[in-house]
């Protein structure tokens, strides 16, 4: 402030101004100082405001990418979550699958075995309601062999029954077999 009043001053005093000119003139240079100080302080403020102005923008890009994340990260999650509902529904359509081969192979087994396991099974069904292969199939093979046993055991008793011929090329045929 003071700078301005002396400038002033100066230019009074080479234009040889005094007296009661030289008190109005101290009043003006009082008020252009005055002046300058006023425009500093605004040319702060508008530094001031320029930096906010400049630190919102900055926060109006950051919000906007953020809600572009928010909006990407929710469009993701819609996705996953359609997602897993489709492999829900795959998973069910396996299990119907396979509860249906399963239903079908039983009933294969079912229809494979012979009438005396049927009513043999028939009856354990109604205890259990799954099946075990390997357990089918060694009873099966036991009552199979208990059935053709007796064929067996008589086919070699009927054998041994059978005397050897007494042709004169029994022993020839037995010697080059």
């Amino acid at each position: 402030m003071q700078d301005g009043k002396e400038d002033v001053k100066k230019a009074a005093a080479k234009a040889g101004v005094r007296g009661a000119e030289s008190k109005f003139i101290n009043v003006l240079a009082a008020e252009i100082s005055a002046l300058k100080v006023e425009r500093e302080k605004l040319q702060a403020q508008l530094r001031d405001t320029a930096e906010a102005v400049q630190v919102a923008g900055e926060l109006l890009v950051r919000l906007k990418n953020a809600e572009e994340a928010i909006a990407a990260a929710e469009k993701r999650a819609i996705e996953a979550e359609q997602e897993v509902n489709t492999a829900y529904k795959q998973i069910d359509k396996l299990k119907k699958k396979h509860e249906k081969e399963i239903n079908n192979l039983n009933q294969l087994l079912e229809e494979s075995l012979l009438p005396n396991e049927r009513s043999e099974l028939m009856h354990d069904n109604s205890k259990t309601t799954t099946y075990d292969a390997r357990e089918m199939n060694n009873g099966g093979d036991q009552s199979c062999r208990e059935e053709f046993d007796s064929f067996y055991n008589r086919e070699e008793e009927d054998l041994a029954k059978l005397v050897e011929p007494s042709s004169w090329f029994s022993g020839y045929d037995r010697c080059n077999i």
